[in-house]
């Protein structure tokens, strides 16, 4: 349970602390305890844009930094940061001995609780523990990985990850997984496909809250632009199957879901770094194919049918002319990500393992999903842990 402190008033502060720790100490949570406290205002944007908090606890009048004494209303400066931040969602409570009609108004229609604090009178703390219990019941991961296929989820027992035991939430079918501390879970779907991913992703997403959500497995590759084993990071995803039939003719009109142009910037060079690649292609010497296999960014079209005709895959290739892959579930993992409420940054990676013709075979399945999921699992280490 990760809480921030706002408060100037060292008494104070404290009695917040004996009271958050005696809380915690009573309850059967597994989750550690961890309390920032800074003393005003110019000290606490840095950690409520840069670090995500289950609660927020801050009075309404405090000095701009500790060097200036002098208290000023930082009410309106206090939401606008959260509501600008990661923090959007977060819980918080307003503690103050100066409670002023028009402030408890402007939090109330923020979400934020606003509270009366007095040493005497302890009514606070009822109203504290409250809102510590309504977090306490909340589920929380770090990150979230689907997975179409059992295989493709197995694949993380050949990474550097650690595989927990199986889990059912909420009708989810998911293992626990820890990357660098980090906990998260892989999730199956329970068919595969882009509706079922996208009730999973969306179910797990809006759950969890996790700060990133990815994908490994495999793909088919457009003959031409790439060769097997290539793992393909998305950049942008679309359904193949979007548009309308008229007068006998399909016409498209695909959606396409892009990652932010910050996102595609690192990683491009996330997949330059020759020791990622080394670290993901380790323990297959010999392998000739993989020695030339590439890791490229790219676009993946996604839809609700197996492909394994040539002139289908041109059909498709028409949409989007630079495609470099077809499969099932990545738009869906990513418009999950872009229209969630809690807005984690996202990843899919999948492996070609065939070219989406009539010479389909199961021959590289395994390889693939573990090249892809060893590709997620560095990218966790690298950008968010």
């Amino acid at each position: 349970m990760n809480i921030l402190i706002i408060e100037d008033n060292k008494d104070k502060f404290d009695n917040l602390e004996e009271c958050i720790k005696s809380w915690h100490e009573q309850q059967d949570i597994i989750d550690e305890l961890n309390i920032v406290h800074v003393e005003g205002m110019r000290d606490a944007y840095n950690p409520i844009y840069n670090t995500k908090f289950d609660l927020i606890i801050f009075d309404i009048y405090m000095p701009a930094d500790t060097t200036n004494g002098e208290d000023y209303n930082f009410s309106n400066d206090i939401i606008y940061a959260k509501n600008k931040s990661k923090n959007k969602l977060t819980e918080a409570i307003v503690l103050t001995a100066l409670p002023n009609s028009e402030d408890k108004t402007l939090f109330n229609e923020n979400g934020i609780t606003f509270v009366s604090y007095s040493d005497e009178r302890r009514p606070w703390e009822s109203a504290l523990k409250e809102k510590l219990e309504r977090i306490a019941q909340i589920i929380k991961f770090d990150f979230l990985i689907f997975c179409a296929l059992t295989k493709e989820r197995n694949a993380f027992h050949q990474t550097h990850a650690k595989l927990g035991k199986h889990l059912e939430i909420h009708g989810l079918n998911c293992q626990e997984i820890t990357i660098n501390n980090k906990k998260g879970l892989c999730i199956k779907p329970s068919n595969m496909g882009l509706v079922s991913m996208a009730i999973t992703a969306t179910r797990a997403i809006e759950m969890f809250k996790p700060e990133f959500v990815g994908m490994s497995g495999i793909c088919a590759g457009k003959s031409g632009s790439v060769n097997m084993l290539d793992v393909i990071v998305c950049t942008v995803a679309w359904n193949y199957q979007e548009g309308k039939y008229q007068d006998g003719k399909f016409i498209q009109q695909p959606h396409q879901s892009w990652q932010p142009d910050e996102v595609i910037t690192r990683i491009e060079q996330f997949i330059e770094n020759q020791e990622i690649v080394k670290k993901i292609k380790y323990g297959f010497i010999g392998n000739k194919l993989l020695e030339k296999s590439q890791i490229l960014p790219g676009a993946i079209a996604s839809g609700s049918t197996v492909i394994a005709d040539e002139a289908m895959m041109l059909e498709i290739k028409d949409q989007y002319r630079k495609m470099l892959g077809l499969e099932m579930e990545i738009q869906a993992l990513h418009e999950a990500a872009l229209q969630a409420t809690c807005k984690p940054s996202f990843l899919a990676a999948k492996t070609v393992i065939d070219l989406g013709n009539k010479d389909k075979d199961d021959d590289y399945h395994d390889i693939g999903s573990i090249l892809s999921a060893r590709l997620i699992c560095e990218y966790i280490s690298k950008f968010h842990s």
